[in-house]
């Protein structure tokens, strides 16, 4: 049953990475709930990682913008995926799914180099380096 299940959502990924998929699929799939299932892990990692260090007093969001870089190559994935299974649908959401595209991709570049971004990022490290050393 589990290599069944894993076989169809390697299947689904393959798809979507050709264009063969609906785009319901790679859009609700593969960037929907895939996505939103790797975001949560990689918190919960990070999460562990710093309460295992003894740092217990984080910010949840300070979080989830590190796990926006370390979901950086997996979104890339995503949005190609979205983009070439766009054919499979109406024009209007073969439309919309690549303004929504272009539209996240400026915000979320825009949020991962921001200065209050990079801010929270230096003062989180500089606070874990010195509970460390």
């Amino acid at each position: 049953m589990k290599k069944q299940c894993f076989k169809t959502v390697l299947d689904i990924f393959k798809k979507c990475w050709a264009g063969q998929a609906p785009l319901w699929q790679a859009f609700w799939l593969v960037a929907g709930l895939f996505l939103t299932i790797i975001q949560l892990f990689i918190i919960l990692i990070l999460e562990l990682v710093l309460w295992c260090a003894g740092h217990p007093d984080h910010n949840f969001f300070v979080l989830a913008q590190y796990a926006g870089y370390a979901m950086l190559p997996y979104t890339i994935f995503a949005f190609i995926c979205i983009w070439r299974c766009g054919k499979n649908s109406e024009q209007i959401w073969n439309i919309s799914t690549k303004v929504f595209i272009i539209y996240y991709s400026i915000t979320y570049t825009l949020n991962l180099i921001s200065p209050s971004y990079i801010q929270n990022t230096l003062k989180v490290a500089l606070s874990f380096l010195s509970k460390v050393s």
